[in-house]
């Protein structure tokens, strides 16, 4: 039997037949996520990167952003999968170097390619290294399979950044791997001294330079955002810099005026995306499940007792022991970006959202959730479970702030090159190819 042109070699046993079979699957697999070959339809590495500018274009011009979510295991993996299906939105998973260095960075792509087959051609989904912050760690994301990395020299001098971007971009465009690049740091809360937190932000003049030099793909910029729970002072309104996200925007779309430009790089600086990091707005709903529940150390318990008997304490307690207990209970506290500043930053060219404390706060709070009502069961899937479907509903909740809903099948589209309202000219699932990944065998 021939399989893409693998040959499956005649087994001399029912063993050998399926241990031949099983490698025969896992290579197939590894075929659907590299470059795949059907006939005269390779993809050059030109034509990979080509189709993952394009559906950020598409994001661009059409006013949303793509929800780029972090995961570290299959749960937080599926539950996003799940919500890109249900919402038929675009979708890009990403994994930080810690997130590689808990679950691997083989199983994360794993997982990927696996939705990717799931999804075929109706939902774009790609793979995401989140703020690599050296040239091997990039690189070994590429060769594992991944889709797209971040370079982040953020915190090196201007300089240092645009020769350690570069050397990323020439190595993953040699490959079709896209490049998101960050210029600016991301203030926090004790940056609200005068003058702190602006000084932090991106430069107009030196995003238009760095990207110039560099080619990377997309910029991720600073504009008021921070990583964590905590965006804001608790006195302090939150507040996006809009008018220099519109003048960032204007000094890329300059660079396509220059001398020697093609078209193709004419269109995309006039599209060019941007990415907004630190997104998570912290939702009362989702700090106050996660506050509701306390976890209580067994020492701490046991040497508890109710107030008015004197007793030990039963199962479940009230009043002056809670008081007590929350004393020993770490609370999640939070002052996010309020959501409806991510439909308006779509709306100026983000072209990338990143969330990833929101999904956090909703994972402990779903799990504490289940344990306080269900203290004797233990199996992991009871809690794994009420787990992954909080993921599910605050990535579609996302996908709505984020305007990305219902953009799945527009975006596949455009990737292949037509236009919105052009019939799909590849009615073959095998030649209708996001990037290189979307492919049924």
């Amino acid at each position: 039997m021939e399989v893409l042109g693998l040959r499956q070699q005649q087994a001399t046993s029912p063993i050998q037949t399926r241990n031949t079979a099983h490698r025969s699957t896992l290579k197939l697999r590894t075929l659907n996520a590299d470059t795949i070959m059907f006939g005269k339809n390779e993809l050059t590495p030109e034509q990979k990167l080509t189709r993952k500018r394009r559906i950020y274009e598409h994001a661009v011009k059409n006013g949303y952003a793509i929800p780029a979510y972090n995961i570290n295991n299959m749960e937080q993996a599926k539950g996003v999968f799940k919500a890109a299906k249900d919402a038929k939105s675009p979708l890009i998973v990403q994994a930080s170097e810690g997130a590689v260095k808990y679950a691997g960075v083989n199983y994360l792509v794993a997982m990927a390619n696996v939705a990717k087959e799931e999804a075929g051609t109706d939902t774009p989904i790609m793979i995401h290294l989140d703020h690599g912050h050296t040239f091997e760690a990039c690189k070994k994301f590429i060769d594992a399979g991944g889709d797209s990395v971040m370079i982040d020299g953020s915190k090196l001098p201007f300089e240092e950044n645009v020769a350690l971007t570069k050397q990323v971009v020439d190595y993953a465009h040699k490959n079709g791997v896209f490049v998101e690049a960050e210029l600016g740091k991301l203030a926090g809360v004790e940056d609200t001294h005068d003058g702190g937190k602006k000084s932090l932000f991106t430069d107009p003049k030196e995003a238009k330079e760095f990207v110039k030099r560099t080619g990377c793909d997309s910029l991720a910029i600073s504009i008021g955002t921070s990583h964590g729970h905590v965006k804001f002072g608790p006195d302090e309104k939150p507040e996006l810099d809009f008018e220099r996200l519109t003048e960032i925007k204007k000094a890329i779309a300059e660079l396509a005026d220059e001398p020697g430009v093609t078209e193709e790089q004419k269109e995309h600086y006039k599209n060019y995306p941007f990415v907004l990091h630190g997104a998570s707005s912290s939702p009362k709903d989702l700090i106050d499940k996660s506050n509701q529940y306390l976890c209580v150390p067994r020492p701490l318990w046991d040497k508890m007792v109710d107030v008015s008997t004197g007793k030990a304490l039963p199962d479940t307690i009230t009043g002056e022991d809670v008081k007590d207990m929350e004393k020993h209970s770490k609370k999640v506290k939070g002052k996010g970006v309020p959501e409806e500043m991510y439909t308006q930053a779509a709306s100026l060219g983000i072209a990338k959202v990143n969330v990833d404390s929101d999904f956090r706060a909703s994972v402990f709070g779903s799990i504490k959730e289940f344990m306080s009502n269900n203290p004797t069961k233990t199996d992991p899937r009871g809690y794994f479970g009420a787990a992954r479907d909080s993921i599910t509903a605050i990535a579609v909740r996302k996908m709505g702030v984020l305007k990305s809903q219902g953009q799945a099948e527009a975006a596949n589209k455009a990737a292949n090159g037509e236009s919105d309202d052009n019939k799909s000219k590849n009615t073959d699932s095998k030649k209708d190819v996001w990037g290189q990944f979307n492919v049924k065998a």
